[in-house]
């Protein structure tokens, strides 16, 4: 996969739960909903749907790995966070934090 851009919309409508509009990217925020649904294995149906959507089982199982990846990435930095871990300037502006906790008055 190569790399995209998203837009500011797309990414809030994403950390609120939703799908991004942008047709490249929804396959992609799809297919890690599948993942994320089911712990890891996609069923049979929704690998069909995917695959009407151009992904191939490569590309679902990059996402899978890229799911995995950024949960435990987040189950790390919850728990530093958690024990006092300072929060970067730049990453309070971004994130699902940035328009409550971290929102510049």
């Amino acid at each position: 996969m190569s790399k995209m851009e998203i837009s500011k919309e797309d990414a809030k409508e994403v950390i609120a739960g939703g799908l991004p509009k942008d047709p490249k990217l929804r396959p992609i925020a799809l297919a890690a909903k599948y993942v994320l649904a089911h712990k890891g294995p996609i069923m049979p149906n929704e690998r069909k749907h995917l695959a009407t959507m151009g992904l191939t089982d490569e590309h679902v199982a990059e996402i899978a790995f890229c799911v995995g990846e950024m949960r435990a990435d987040n189950y790390l930095m919850v728990h530093l966070v958690a024990n006092g871990a300072p929060i970067e300037p730049f990453l309070q502006q971004m994130g699902p934090f940035a328009d409550t906790l971290y929102k510049k008055e």
